[in-house]
């Protein structure tokens, strides 16, 4: 039998324009788990593995040798023009292409017009079934496993990837992606994670892996927990992470109903920089704040007093604020999450606007009232450009609402008192880093939307539902975004209306496959007093 010639490779980036900073230092360290186990997975099966990840910086083309049997891709959604480029440019040289990553979960139907496979729900077996006979497809076929896999590659199998990854970078930052559970135990309805069930890891494995970290890339070190909710056996994990004696450092993104002074106090002898606890919203999905019953003014109260308990200890906090929900309306959402800022001034806070992924229970909701967008996929990002028609605000209502916001939030007034009262100098330098790059930078950029609200006819015929087809200006934009690669595609894609059928076809066949939250009882540890 031949040995298979397999490539893969992770797009860390979705634009030619992306800035130096993000190319060289940040983009590097944002490598993934799956593509890493893909890797590892194939080299058991005795494939000849090759591993690239793109960061913008390098030529798309040229990632890999030449004459590819099987060439992975994992992508996020707005790189997904970017992958259907470089599948193009691999089956026009008799390479089988396989699409994973968020973008398969997300928007299958749309990508089987360019890959020969798109695996959703993956598992070692799967990847196993797919290599023993990889033929190419006159239309992509949509793989999926009933479950996800039981355990993962750990960091000592994953080295040689993780060393491409890091070699990528500046030397400034080195991040190595950890997994110590799989799916979530919340039920929250926006989540793509929500519909698979909890699933915790072998925590003794973790042990070795902290450690080897250490001895091959320095205690200066960055763990990056990719766990949709770290800490749901909190005892366990930090536990591996104290036994390991190891002084690497730690972020994960954790739900705030673990977050009392104990475990903060643990998770910063731990070392923990970074914690990104999800707030959401103040009039729902409250069972991760830890006060399930509590709303509006209360919640925000509570919400400040854990926060500032947890940033005593772990130096940047991040929390995640979704705005334009269907239970906010008026003045008052907008005005309680100006409080939380005024409460917890440390803090740094995220905003993001309400997106339809089509890979989540709320999606189905979402399609069924008709208010998401076209939106393109480069531009869709949930910092930027959401995709739903809020219920209770027109688009220019939205946008002055949120420029108001990140102007209180990001007033230099806010940036430096957010600096001051941050603890240790890393943190202090992050925070007034990120403040002023992205948090001043999302006034400008809002500034701009709203203003072509006021001059762009399709624009704002889009946002308002009176045009399905994304406006000529967005099509532009992404062709810009693209660069060269532009070529590689059909110039259908970029006909507004011609893309917005093929958006509402993928559409109609996502919402057909979402599956329901997973309810079920998991082991969750109180958190201690």
């Amino acid at each position: 039998m031949k040995r298979l010639k397999v490539g893969v490779v992770e797009l860390l980036a979705h634009s030619v324009t992306t800035p130096h900073l993000r190319r060289r230092v940040i983009a590097p360290g944002t490598a993934s788990v799956m593509p890493q186990a893909v890797a590892v997975w194939a080299e058991e099966l005795g494939c000849e593995v090759h591993y690239a990840v793109w960061t913008a910086q390098e030529a798309l083309l040229r990632l890999l040798p030449e004459e590819m049997d099987v060439v992975f891709i994992s992508a996020f959604t707005r790189a997904s023009f970017v992958a259907y480029a470089l599948s193009g440019h691999l089956r026009s040289r008799g390479t089988v292409t396989v699409l994973g990553g968020p973008h398969a979960h997300a928007f299958a139907e749309h990508a089987r017009d360019h890959f020969d496979y798109i695996c959703q729900v993956t598992n070692r077996e799967l990847i196993a079934d797919l290599l023993r006979a990889p033929e190419r497809q006159e239309r992509g076929v949509v793989l999926s496993a009933d479950e996800g896999p039981t355990d993962l590659p750990g960091v000592i199998q994953r080295t040689r990837f993780i060393d491409h990854c890091i070699q990528k970078g500046s030397g400034v930052l080195r991040v190595v992606p950890m997994l110590g559970s799989l799916g979530c135990p919340y039920t929250c309805s926006f989540c793509v994670d929500a519909p698979t069930r909890w699933r915790g890891l072998p925590v003794q494995p973790l042990i070795e892996d902290l450690r080897h970290i250490e001895r091959r890339w320095g205690e200066d070190t960055f763990v990056g927990w990719h766990d949709p909710n770290f800490g749901v056996r909190f005892d366990e994990y930090l536990g591996a992470i104290e036994a390991s004696a190891t002084r690497l450092g730690h972020g994960a993104h954790m739900s705030l109903s673990l977050m009392s002074g104990a475990n903060a106090r643990r998770l910063g002898q731990a070392r923990f920089g970074l914690l990104g606890p999800g707030v959401e919203s103040w009039f729902d999905f409250s069972d991760k704040s830890g006060r399930a019953r509590l709303l509006g003014e209360s919640k925000v109260r509570h919400v400040a007093e854990t926060l500032n308990t947890v940033q005593a200890e772990v130096q940047h906090v991040q929390t995640n604020m979704i705005v334009g929900l269907d239970t906010d309306q008026g003045d008052l959402p907008w005005e309680l999450t100006k409080r939380l800022v005024e409460l917890s001034p440390g803090i740094y806070p995220t905003y993001f606007l309400v997106t339809n992924f089509y890979n989540a229970p709320l999606s189905r909701e979402l399609h069924a009232s008709g208010r998401t967008l076209a939106m393109p996929f480069p531009l869709l990002d949930t910092n930027c450009f959401g995709n739903v028609r809020p219920l209770h605000y027109s688009p220019t209502e939205l946008y002055d609402r949120l420029i108001d916001l990140y102007e209180f939030a990001y007033s230099w007034r806010a940036v430096l008192r957010r600096t001051r009262v941050t603890p240790g100098g890393w943190g202090k330098v992050v925070n007034f880093g990120r403040s002023v790059d992205e948090g001043r930078g999302f006034i400008d950029f809002h500034k701009r939307i709203r203003a072509r609200l006021d001059t762009d006819r399709e624009l704002r015929e889009f946002y308002e539902g009176a045009r399905e087809a994304p406006p000529t200006s967005f099509m532009n934009e992404v062709k810009e975004q693209l660069g060269p690669y532009r070529e590689l595609l059909p110039e259908t894609l970029f006909w507004p209306e011609r893309y917005a059928e093929s958006f509402r076809a993928s559409a109609e066949a996502a919402v057909r496959t979402i599956r329901e939250p997973m309810a079920g009882t998991v082991p969750r540890e109180r958190a201690a007093s």
